[in-house]
C-alpha cells in the first residue's frame, strides 16, 4: 500500500485565474487564508472587506451594500461596551469614536465596490449555517460584539432558506456582471460552539445547498477544501493547539491544490519566480559585503527586472526597493 489517505479528485477548473484576473473573497477565516496566499503572490485581490463573516444570510448582506454602495451613517451603528459597532461588521471596525468607525466603513466599501466592478472571480467560504437574529430588529447579524447571547435568537437556517437568498444573490450579480466566477467552499474549520454534533448538523446544510445551486447554476464552481482536510488531512498533525484551526502545513497544501485547480501552468511557472524574489527579499546574509552577497543580490534583481518587462501588471516595486537596498 503507497497511500495512507484517502486521494480528492479535482478536476482542473475550465476558468483560470491569473494575475490580471481581480478576486473578490468574502467569508469564514478560510477565506481569508486564500486570500492571504493570493496577496503573497501577487494576484490583484480584495479579502473580506467585511471582516470574517460566517454564514451565507450575511455574506449576501454584504453583497448587496457593494452592488448598493450603501454610505453608512451613524444611525447604522450602535454602541455598546465604549465602542461603536456595526452590525454588518467584524469587531476591527469598532472604534470609540463614531466618526472614525465610519471612515473605516465607508473607505473598505468604496474600495471594494469599485473592485467588484471588475472582478473576474467571487469566491466565497461558508462556515456555519447558524444565524444569530438581533431580537430587537429582526436583523441577521454578522457579528455579536460580545453582547449577552440573550439579545439574540439563534437559528439553524435551512439548505431552502440558503438556496432562495443566494440563488437570488447569483442572479443580480451575473446580471450586473455576466463573465463573473463564483466559487464556493464549505470551510474546513469547525465551529466547536455548536458541538461536534451541531457542527455536523450546521455543515450538513451548507453541502445541500451549496450542491443544489451548483445544479441550478451549473456556471458556479465548488472547491471541497472540507474534503481535502476530512479524508487526505485526517490527522491532528494538522492543527493549530486548540485543535481546531488548520496550521501552516495544512493550508499550504489546500493552497497546492487549489493552485493546481484554478491555476495554469505558466502561472505556476511565475509563481515559482516571485517566490525566488520573495525568497531573496527575505534573506539575512551572514556576509552582506561579500562578493557571494552581491552576485546573489544582482541575479535577483536580475529576475526581478525581467518579470516587471514580461509581467508590468505586476506591483513589484517594493520588493525592487528592498533588494537594491541590499547591495
Amino acid at each position: 500500500m503507497d497511500l495512507f489517505r484517502t486521494p480528492v479528485t479535482i478536476p482542473p477548473s475550465s476558468e483560470k485565474i491569473e494575475h490580471q484576473s481581480r478576486v473578490l473573497l468574502l467569508g469564514s477565516c478560510f477565506a481569508e487564508n486564500v486570500g492571504e496566499k493570493l496577496c503573497e503572490y501577487k494576484f490583484p485581490v480584495c479579502n473580506n472587506p467585511f471582516g470574517v463573516l460566517y454564514n451565507p444570510v450575511s455574506i449576501n448582506q454584504s453583497l448587496k451594500i457593494l452592488l448598493n454602495k450603501k454610505s453608512f451613517s451613524e444611525d447604522d451603528l450602535f454602541f455598546y461596551s465604549g465602542l461603536w459597532h456595526s452590525f454588518y461588521h467584524h469587531s476591527r471596525f469598532s472604534d470609540p469614536r463614531p466618526a472614525t468607525c465610519l471612515s473605516l466603513i465607508n473607505r473598505e466599501i468604496m474600495k471594494a465596490s469599485a473592485f467588484l466592478e471588475k472582478t473576474r472571480f467571487l469566491f466565497i467560504s461558508w462556515g456555519t449555517a447558524r444565524v444569530y437574529r438581533f431580537l430587537e430588529t429582526g436583523m441577521t447579524v454578522s457579528n455579536c460584539h460580545k453582547i449577552p447571547d440573550k439579545a439574540f435568537e439563534r437559528v439553524l437556517l435551512t439548505p431552502e432558506e440558503i438556496v432562495a437568498s443566494t440563488g437570488e444573490m447569483i442572479d443580480r450579480l451575473h446580471e450586473k456582471f455576466p463573465s463573473l466566477q463564483i466559487i464556493f467552499t464549505v470551510s474546513p474549520i469547525r465551529h466547536m460552539k455548536d458541538g461536534a454534533s451541531g457542527n455536523t448538523e450546521s455543515k450538513a446544510v451548507l453541502f445541500v445547498a451549496v450542491h443544489e445551486l451548483i445544479r441550478r447554476f451549473p456556471s458556479l464552481s465548488y472547491f471541497p477544501s472540507w474534503e481535502l482536510v476530512m479524508d487526505e488531512l485526517r490527522d491532528y498533525r494538522f492543527y493549530e493547539a486548540d485543535m481546531i484551526h488548520l496550521n501552516k502545513q495544512a493550508v499550504d497544501y489546500i493552497w497546492k491544490r487549489f493552485s493546481d485547480t484554478f491555476f495554469s501552468a505558466e502561472t505556476r511557472d511565475l509563481m515559482k519566480n516571485l517566490e525566488r524574489i520573495m525568497n531573496a527579499c527575505r534573506h539575512r546574509s551572514f556576509h552582506p559585503g561579500s562578493e557571494q552577497h552581491r552576485k546573489f543580490i544582482n541575479e535577483s534583481l536580475k529576475l526581478l527586472n525581467e518579470l516587471i518587462k514580461l509581467h508590468p501588471y505586476i506591483d513589484l516595486s517594493e520588493e525592487k526597493k528592498l533588494l537594491s537596498g541590499k547591495i
